[in-house]
């Protein structure tokens, strides 16, 4: 059957092949469903060496084996026909982002 809505609350960033959320969520959702991701989202190479660091969102933390900026995450939407909706962002220590989208057919 298909779904109306996945929801992947702080997954992609530990997986090894993030693009194979995005792929069973497409073949999960129905035409026109959607998807709300929520990752870390901090611009690492911009902020203090602290910041970096940081072993919840930043490069130390030995959970995370991908890094996302609001961009990035835009781009892989995009790539398996999704389309964005509505985004947010908080900062939690670090800039946490939510994103919203729609399956495009």
């Amino acid at each position: 059957s298909r779904y109306d809505l996945v929801l992947a609350y702080h997954v992609m960033e530990h997986l090894d092949r993030p693009s194979s959320l995005l792929e069973r969520a497409r073949t999960m959702l129905r035409p026109g469903g959607h998807l709300v991701l929520e990752v870390p989202v901090p611009d690492l190479p911009h902020l203090p060496l602290s910041d970096k660091l940081d072993s919840k969102a930043g490069y130390a933390s030995l959970g995370h084996t991908h890094f996302f900026t609001p961009d990035t995450i835009k781009k892989y939407l995009e790539r398996f026909h999704f389309r964005l909706l509505a985004s947010y962002t908080y900062p939690t220590p670090l800039l946490h982002g939510g994103f919203l989208a729609v399956k495009e057919d």
